[in-house]
């Protein structure tokens, strides 16, 4: 079953690859839900047509935080989103298109990638700068990077247990990607399909690379935990959110579960 059990109807016909949601629905500990229509999560917008812009458009969002490097701006700049306050905020730099894969494969620095990308994610700047925001109230957001997964999944997971989400939902909503790009996921492992029957012993990374991998975001909370010792303490101590801003957040973007 999906994590997000309720949402924007309209946002359900924009073709799923792109992995266009929003993180309303989820169910939290104390059985509340995150609210509709606060958060929203996709890949890149320059993927997107006409009429899914439109929709876009439609949902009153005031800031996108844009994830991905400079470079990857250049070549795929986002469409103009009128109302919406555009933030470059790159992440980290990181490149899964079949070139880079390439590219990738040929580096000195192949082994472990994606064991590093996400021990690194929790703790990048650009995170706390976007709780900066929803500590003001500033929504709706809409976050993306290239794919919508790795860099856009993580920041989901995050703001999910900020909110009161345990890690198992969180972490399902994080999964959700292997769902939505399960065509992309296909084309994808088709076009490097040479890679990995001359590598056999790395096809596992390339298929990681591909989707979402559920060890991956573990492990993002593994470094959490072996940083600063608890969720809590992250929050405090990289996130810079205090218990009553968590709360404020809490009573401000969850609502009573409708059942």
């Amino acid at each position: 079953m999906e994590a997000v059990r309720g949402g924007n109807m309209d946002i359900r016909k924009i073709r799923r690859k792109w992995n266009f949601r929003e993180l309303g629905g989820c169910l939290t500990e104390d059985g509340r839900e995150v609210k509709s229509g606060l958060f929203y999560r996709t890949g890149a917008l320059d993927d997107l047509n006409e009429a899914e812009l439109e929709i876009v458009q439609s949902l009153g969002i005031r800031h996108i935080f844009d994830l991905r490097s400079d470079t990857e701006i250049a070549v795929k700049p986002d469409p103009e989103i009128s109302g919406a306050e555009y933030h470059p905020i790159g992440a980290i730099e990181e490149d899964a298109s079949v070139n880079g894969l390439r590219r990738y494969m040929q580096s000195n620095t192949r082994a472990g990638h994606l064991k590093y990308l996400y021990g690194i994610l929790p703790f990048c700047s650009a995170y706390r700068q976007i709780f900066e925001y929803l500590k003001n109230g500033e929504t709706p957001i809409l976050f993306h990077c290239s794919a919508g997964k790795d860099r856009t999944g993580v920041l989901a997971y995050l703001i999910l247990r900020v909110l009161g989400c345990s890690h198992e939902t969180a972490a399902e909503n994080y999964m959700l990607s292997n769902r939505y790009r399960a065509a992309e996921i296909r084309r994808y492992l088709d076009e490097v399909a040479d890679i990995i029957d001359t590598n056999p012993k790395i096809a596992r990374e390339i298929r990681a690379l591909a989707g979402a991998s559920r060890e991956n975001i573990e492990y993002s909370l593994e470094c959490i935990l072996k940083h600063n010792g608890s969720f809590e303490k992250y929050c405090s101590d990289t996130l810079n959110l205090s218990e009553e801003d968590i709360q404020n957040m809490r009573q401000m973007y969850t609502e009573e579960a409708k059942g």
